[in-house]
């Protein structure tokens, strides 16, 4: 077991250290939202008071750019094309023997949490559980028919379903803090 814990921090040090790029591409998109904002742009629409709406929603996507940005580099930027080719759609083969296999497995769950906790703060369609996982599940198909195409990544069936199980455990840590009165829920 620990050498599972092992892989698994390891992995997430990697991670780690695209957040700069993340927080860099962050401050870029809220320029942008801005410059749109100014232009007359309406990109919030709910019964909130405007200020509180604003900054829910400014932090809301400030964080998943920053979460998007740390993810295509994790699972696509990262790789160079080419160096990964094949596609596999045996369903929980990446499970494996080994505990690197098992912490890939896991690391594919956790890769989309955040997914399921902050597109339903930025995105009022996904607050419903099923459009969120939908979304989660598209994303992460998206996301493994790129890695085909460009060979950055192994194609695997276990990929989209252990991101969509994020996703969708996301959006219970989500919908669970909205239940509660929370404003990160909102």
């Amino acid at each position: 077991m620990r050498e599972l814990g092992d892989y698994i921090s390891k992995d997430m040090l990697q991670a780690v250290t695209y957040i700069p790029l993340g927080i860099l591409m962050g401050v870029i998109g809220l320029a942008a939202v801005q410059l749109f904002s100014k232009t007359g742009w309406k990109w919030n629409r709910t019964a909130e008071p405007a200020a509180d709406r604003g900054r829910k929603r400014i932090w809301a996507w400030f964080f998943i750019i920053v979460y998007v940005t740390v993810l295509l580099e994790l699972a696509f930027f990262s790789r160079e094309p080419g160096s990964r080719i094949g596609i596999d759609l045996e369903l929980f083969e990446t499970w494996g023997t080994t505990m690197r296999a098992h912490s890939y497995f896991i690391e594919n769950i956790a890769m989309f949490i955040p997914f399921g906790i902050l597109f339903p703060m930025g995105f009022r369609i996904l607050r419903k559980g099923t459009y969120c996982v939908a979304a989660g599940f598209a994303f992460s198909t998206c996301l493994e028919l790129a890695q085909l195409i460009t060979s950055r990544g192994y194609c695997q069936l276990d990929d989209v379903l252990t991101n969509t199980v994020g996703a969708w455990i996301g959006w219970l840590i989500f919908q669970t803090a909205a239940e509660r009165g929370s404003s990160f829920g909102r």
